[in-house]
């Protein structure tokens, strides 16, 4: 019987523990959904469990102006300053895979410039009006170091970016990958300093200001609009000669010599204008050597042959002073395209990829005195020069 008691008693203790154990459950099951706007209370954690922080969502730029030039600085350099900005810079001219280095930003030249193209969703293409656009090498996408160059669009995610303002106009760019565009090795702004992706923003290399370029002016751009911070006077692109006469027989005269006069022509250094014959100044008697054509490639960029043979070209295509003119076989790269400036009514400057003009050597207008590359001036008369027509009997006619 005490068994028996025993055992029933052991039951009821069972039931009642087990009906504990259902209670909450039953509570939970028949609690009423929340009302209209009543926030459910969230369950604390059980013992040893972590919360994790919520991660803020970032927020991407999808107001970047677009239909309009812009320049690309990094904050490193003052915001007064014209140092440190995108530049497309190639040593053989644009083409698919040239790199692209912080460098002055000079008189905004084409290879300093881009323009945004929305892809919807706060991803960018970044188009350069130089070349191609902006693309990360597909082999590097992931690798810390990788440096983006221009290469022609080809709606791959390598080409996409997207733009986060971190304060001030100031910006942070991601790749398609999730790395962010840096400056190389920190702080340096120097010429030539490598832009390269990297994991991580947040540092100074890894903010970026968007300029805008309208008529003289630049303008910081921010999530507000442009005309909100500073803005600096540049000097206004230059009216470059569309239309000099093509096919027609031209000479190239310094203007350091008489108008009247035959000397001071370009001619290449051998009469059969082979590979390296340096272009430099003689008399003109009608060699065929001395005799030029002008070929419009469009946006003013002209390719300069040689009546016997091969195209004007920059020896090895260097980006310095003092590099020397000479015949090549024509190839339409970047080293044998000029733009031509109109000073005055017949008189040129031809305009290289580098921004440096074709030049005088050292001012001399004797028989052998070669032409060059050198930094742009305005002020400086051994980089101008006369176009000329050749007519009948080896006649010269000034082209306005």
């Amino acid at each position: 019987m005490k068994n028996k008691s025993k055992l029933n008693f052991l039951a009821i203790l069972t039931i009642v523990a087990m009906a504990a154990l259902m209670l909450p459950m039953q509570i939970i099951a028949q609690s009423p959904p929340p009302r209209p706007g009543q926030q459910t209370p969230t369950p604390p954690p059980r013992p040893g469990q972590t919360t994790q922080p919520a991660q803020p969502v970032l927020q991407w730029a999808t107001n970047l102006p677009t239909n309009v030039d812009v320049l690309i600085q990094t904050v490193v350099a003052p915001n007064n300053s014209t140092a440190a900005f995108w530049n497309v810079r190639g040593s053989s001219g644009w083409q698919n895979g040239t790199q692209v280095y912080l460098w002055d930003v000079g008189n905004a030249e084409r290879n300093s410039r881009f323009r945004f193209e929305h892809q919807g969703d706060g991803w960018y293409v970044i188009r350069s009006n130089a070349h191609g656009v902006f693309d990360i090498p597909q082999g590097g996408v992931n690798n810390n170091g990788t440096q983006p160059t221009v290469w022609q669009a080809n709606s791959q995610n390598n080409q996409r970016f997207r733009f986060r303002e971190v304060g001030n106009g100031e910006y942070a760019i991601q790749t398609f990958a999730g790395k962010y565009i840096h400056v190389e090795a920190g702080n340096n702004t120097n010429n030539g300093r490598a832009i390269v992706i990297w994991d991580g923003e947040g540092a100074m290399n890894t903010k970026w200001r968007i300029w805008t370029v309208e008529s003289n002016t630049r303008s910081i751009w921010t999530s507000q609009g442009r005309g909100l911070s500073v803005q600096l006077t540049v000097p206004p692109p230059r009216d470059w000669v569309t239309n000099l006469p093509g096919n027609v027989d031209v000479v190239f005269q310094t203007t350091r010599t008489s108008t009247t006069s035959r000397n001071g022509i370009w001619s290449a250094q051998h009469s059969d204008s082979r590979n390296g014959s340096v272009i430099h100044l003689w008399d003109f008697t009608g060699q065929q050597n001395s005799i030029f054509r002008l070929h419009h490639m469009g946006d003013g960029w002209y390719v300069i042959t040689n009546k016997v043979r091969g195209a004007v070209d920059i020896q090895g295509g260097r980006d310095d002073n003092g590099v020397a003119m000479v015949i090549w076989d024509r190839h339409d790269g970047g080293g044998q395209r000029f733009r031509v400036n109109r000073v005055s009514e017949g008189v040129f400057e031809f305009h290289t990829m580098h921004n440096r003009t074709l030049n005088l050597q050292n001012g001399n207008t004797n028989n052998g005195n070669r032409i060059h590359t050198w930094r742009s001036s305005e002020n400086d008369q051994n980089n101008k020069f006369r176009i000329l027509r050749v007519g009948d009997h080896a006649n010269l006619n000034p082209v306005r």
